[in-house]
């Protein structure tokens, strides 16, 4: 429970925070919560944000998932690190390496790392971790893939920026995407996310210069 300002004057506000969290911190997402969200009195400058998170499962139970999770990632990861091309390709790899993909499939890291069977929402959340631990900036794409909701990555590698999904299945030398590349089949919010161009971005200013 909080108290706040005009700034989360709406449930879907609240709600799209939330999520936001979730999908930045892929180690805590063990399981897929319900979440309630109340918001009172309705008028008034500052009111109180009330929020409930149901994950479905015994604390316990979130807590052995974390010990899992842990050890998998760590497993995949190795002594590998670096912020380059070929890290960023053994991590796609050993991750796709054994894991069954479905649009059916549980929507939790979890799945993805230990069942070995997934959605690619887990998936990409999975590969965000792995990034993560071996120190690749790396973010989930909410979008769509062939008109259907869909989740993949965006990582950074020597200040450029590249989209991947694990889920496709791609060899080495053709893992790494474009915007215009990905705009065949895949659609997202631009504004959302750096633009992938193949070229390092360029800062306003400096383009001026």
């Amino acid at each position: 429970m909080l108290k706040t300002g005009s700034y989360y004057g709406s449930v879907e506000t609240v709600q799209k925070e939330i999520w936001k969290v979730y999908y930045d911190t892929p180690e805590a997402a063990l399981a897929t919560p319900g979440i309630t969200v109340q918001i009172y009195p309705d008028p008034g400058e500052a009111r109180v944000v009330e929020i409930q998170l149901d994950w479905g499962v015994e604390h316990s139970v979130l807590e052995e998932r974390k010990a899992e999770v842990s050890a998998a990632a760590a497993r995949m990861v190795g002594e590998d690190g670096g912020v380059n091309v070929t890290n960023a390709w053994l991590l796609y790899a050993r991750l796709r390496s054994g894991l069954e993909w479905s649009p059916k499939g549980g929507s939790s890291i979890y799945d993805a790392l230990v069942q070995g069977t997934a959605n690619s929402e887990s998936v990409a959340m999975a590969y965000q971790l792995l990034c993560d631990k071996a120190g690749i900036p790396c973010q989930v794409v909410r979008g769509a893939r062939n008109e259907e909701v869909h989740c993949w990555n965006l990582i950074t590698l020597d200040g450029v920026s590249w989209h991947l999904d694990v889920t496709a299945g791609d060899v080495q030398h053709t893992f790494l995407h474009t915007d215009e590349e990905m705009e065949r089949a895949y659609s997202w919010s631009r504004e959302d996310y750096p633009a992938c161009t193949g070229q390092v971005a360029v800062a306003a200013d400096q383009a001026e210069e």
